[in-house]
């Protein structure tokens, strides 16, 4: 298994995409402390990663916060006395924001400087371990365009910060990496594009067409298809990669 015996914190491991990964990273031995912004979403994954036969700590956490940034990593060194892997996952979507500039702050400090706060404090355990790797993943994005300035924004900044973490981390033996997945086929775009097509008397049917023609490979990822490349940046497969960001994205932004 490719994280055998190692312990992960995933901060962002509600339902969606962050269970996909928590479950991904426990079928490859990975113990994992989970937190989310409601604790009773994080307690509902780490009962599915018992399930597998994994060891699962839950906490609220919201990343905006030094102190519960600090106490997720707290939590998973008293459990399990390391932390291995951090995945930090994004949490502010696409709303529209036009002219508001309180969304645009909305975004950046979540999607972020969040990523960093809780980055940073796991830092210090990750040092501690032979190969500690942080994952950077943002929330998947169907492309920039009118009412996604803000998201735009953030993503172009967040690839700029994991490049300068991974050059800060690296002589501590930290590797730093970035996921930063397309649209993804899951429960969020299929109801998006039932709701585009009622507005325009179109089919879903023909608007997922419209959506993976934009493509190179013709299809749009599912949730599985980023979990796993998260899990290839959080193990011993990308161990000499660092400060990359990785479009999963079927070739959309090619």
């Amino acid at each position: 298994m490719l994280l055998d015996g190692r312990v992960a914190i995933i901060a962002g491991a509600g339902p969606g995409l962050g269970r996909e990964i928590a479950l991904h990273l426990a079928r490859e031995g990975a113990d994992l402390v989970l937190g989310a912004p409601r604790e009773e979403q994080a307690l509902v994954v780490a009962g599915e990663v018992r399930a597998l036969g994994r060891c699962a700590e839950a906490v609220g956490l919201d990343p905006g916060d030094p102190e519960s940034c600090e106490r997720i990593v707290k939590v998973a060194v008293e459990a399990f006395d390391r932390v291995d892997v951090l995945v930090a996952y994004a949490g502010a979507g696409l709303e529209p924001v036009a002219d508001d500039l309180d969304e645009w702050r909305r975004v950046m400090d979540t999607n972020l400087w969040g990523m960093l706060q809780v980055s940073r404090a796991a830092l210090p355990a990750l040092a501690e371990r032979d190969g500690g790797r942080v994952v950077l993943l943002d929330v998947p994005a169907a492309g920039d365009g009118p009412g996604r300035g803000a998201h735009a924004v953030a993503r172009a900044a967040l690839a700029a910060a994991t490049r300068a973490l991974a050059a800060d981390a690296g002589p501590l033996g930290v590797r730093v990496n970035g996921v930063l997945p397309g649209a993804v086929w899951g429960p969020v775009v299929k109801a998006r594009l039932r709701a585009r097509a009622a507005e325009r008397g179109s089919t879903p049917e023909a608007l997922y067409r419209e959506l993976v023609a934009e493509t190179s490979l013709g299809y749009l990822p599912r949730p599985a298809d980023v979990a796993r490349s998260v899990l290839f940046l959080a193990s011993d497969l990308s161990r000499p990669v660092t400060g990359q960001t990785l479009a999963v994205d079927a070739g959309r932004t090619l």
